[in-house]
């Protein structure tokens, strides 16, 4: 079960990376994106008996505004949020079944098969 969090894990952890936008700047600002998206970090796997955890968080202080959206710097408009850290959640809650199926299916034959 372990392995399966793992590779849960790193599956989240790759999406997650692949979906998180980056910040473009003009030209001679001096500015480069990508801070949100290598922001991203897995941590240790804790076990509570009866599951895995591991979390995977994002340090950097506006990762929930561009996650969920937030007020313009003149407080007239919106920015609509970009639900990259949601989507991925939706996904993996779909795929992790099948993710776990495969390596314990895995496993049995390696048990009864040698």
């Amino acid at each position: 079960m372990e392995a399966c969090a793992k590779e849960i894990a790193s599956r989240t952890l790759r999406m997650l990376i692949k979906r998180t936008p980056v910040g473009v700047y003009p030209t001679g600002s001096g500015r480069t994106g990508g801070n949100l998206r290598r922001g991203w970090t897995a941590g240790t796997i804790i076990d509570s008996g009866d599951r895995y955890e591991i979390s995977i968080i994002n340090p950097v202080e506006y990762a929930a505004y561009v996650e969920f959206g937030h007020r313009t710097r003149d407080h007239t408009g919106w920015v609509q949020g970009k639900f990259f850290m949601t989507k991925t959640e939706i996904e993996m809650n779909r795929m992790a079944p099948k993710i776990v199926e495969r390596k314990i299916l895995k496993e049995l034959e390696r048990c009864f098969n040698g």
